[in-house]
């Protein structure tokens, strides 16, 4: 089961995070970069026609609708959850890495915010989570419902199709060395 955890302040910043729980393994920040690569092929995959998702040679990454140029990340990097964990942790972990992506612009942006917020990928021993944060939609400037019925609903689509791949790799991997 995914938990998930949604708010969205008066001033328009939302916090959202998709958590699934997996039996204790090791996570590394090679995992970490792998959980990225993994993200991208998904939305890749999961948008197909209408969603496009372009990686620029430094790094940072471009996703599109119809051509229309929805959401920007600057060069993804891998931080500790330890020593870096800007956001309040909706369930307290014990470690991990995590792949932060920093928001910069596009249209689902408000443009008031263009370079606020967060997409991050974390990996704890014992669970994957998908969150963003400091994140102020566009669509939030028309009504509240509208964002949630729309892009938040997709996020959470997308979170529940993802983490279960993403655990899955993850087990697999730990298998595999375990058995090695």
């Amino acid at each position: 089961m995914i938990y998930h955890q949604q708010t969205i302040t008066p001033d328009g910043w939302v916090f959202s995070e998709q958590r699934l729980f997996h039996p204790r393994i090791t996570v590394t920040e090679e995992h970490a970069r792998m959980a990225g690569r993994l993200y991208w092929e998904f939305l890749r995959r999961y948008g197909r026609p209408v969603l496009s998702v372009h990686e620029r040679p430094t790094g940072a990454i471009d996703i599109s609708l119809l051509g229309l140029r929805l959401l920007s990340f600057d060069t993804p990097r891998v931080i500790s959850l330890d020593e870096n964990w800007a956001p309040p942790r909706v369930i307290p972990g014990d470690g991990g890495w995590a792949l932060h992506c920093p928001i910069n612009g596009g249209l689902a942006v408000d443009p008031r915010h263009a370079q606020a917020g967060c997409l991050q990928m974390g990996l704890a021993p014992d669970s994957v989570s998908l969150t963003v944060y400091g994140y102020y939609p566009n669509l939030l400037r028309l009504h509240t419902r509208i964002y949630e019925w729309t892009q938040s609903a997709l996020h959470e689509r997308v979170a529940r199709g993802y983490l279960p791949l993403l655990a899955q790799r993850l087990l697999q991997e730990a298998e595999y060395r375990c058995s090695n």
